[in-house]
């Protein structure tokens, strides 16, 4: 069996409870593919290269993937650009770091406290340290990837938006508007593709959805502490 990699990652305190709630099971990035992202419309996603491998001299490698460089009528140029995934590939292991604050009693440290897992009253009172600098040890939460490809930003599926870790609003066919300009028609309730759309712009910027990077997606289930972990 192939040796497992451990990746950090950061989530938000509510994508981290989403997670926790069994509604979080794929998340959307633009690490590492800044290249490609300066012009996004002059290239197209080709493969990743263990497709490369079953015929030329290089080893298969899941983590590099191919985009093909076309014209601006969208003609292919015959030009391919590597990508190496920083998030690894399918069978690694992402382990969270999150919002966090170790306890210490009579003088001596005793375990962590998570801000997900705190009531928001709590909250307010502690002095938390950054999801930066949570370290190795202080990880409880890890993930094991099931799926890695590309798209771009604009093309999630409705599906895939529930399982990004959206919220649903009381009304069960309605989820959760993270930007109210976004909303038209003065209604809160939006549907997922759009309530998605929302949560990207209130992380990255207004201007971001309408950029439409090409993002890794990456799907995952939580796993328990792997025993080579340290």
């Amino acid at each position: 069996m192939e040796k497992q990699n451990f990746i950090p990652i950061l989530f938000s305190t509510s994508m981290v409870k989403a997670i926790l709630e069994g509604r979080k099971l794929m998340t959307r990035r633009t690490k590492g593919l800044d290249f490609v992202n300066k012009n996004s419309n002059l290239f197209r996603y080709d493969s990743c290269d263990d497709t490369y491998g079953d015929y030329d001299s290089r080893e298969p490698d899941a983590t590099l993937h191919w985009f093909e460089n076309i014209d601006e009528n969208g003609k292919e140029l015959e030009k391919y650009v590597s990508v190496k995934c920083p998030y690894g590939k399918v069978g690694d292991v992402l382990w969270v770091r999150e919002t966090f604050l170790p306890t210490i009693i009579n003088g001596k440290k005793d375990g962590n406290w998570y801000k997900a897992s705190v009531d928001i009253t709590s909250q307010l009172i502690i002095k938390w340290k950054s999801s930066l600098f949570m370290p190795k040890a202080a990880c409880r939460i890890f993930l094991e990837i099931t799926d890695v490809r590309v798209e771009r930003l604009q093309d999630i599926s409705n599906e895939d938006a529930i399982d990004e870790g959206i919220e649903r609003l009381n009304v069960a066919s309605s989820m959760m508007c993270y930007k109210s300009y976004v909303v038209k028609g003065g209604g809160t309730g939006v549907y997922p593709y759009v309530s998605f759309q929302t949560l990207w712009q209130s992380i990255n910027g207004k201007e971001s959805w309408d950029k439409n990077p090409f993002v890794w997606v990456i799907s995952f289930k939580r796993i328990e502490k792997p025993a080579d972990f340290k």
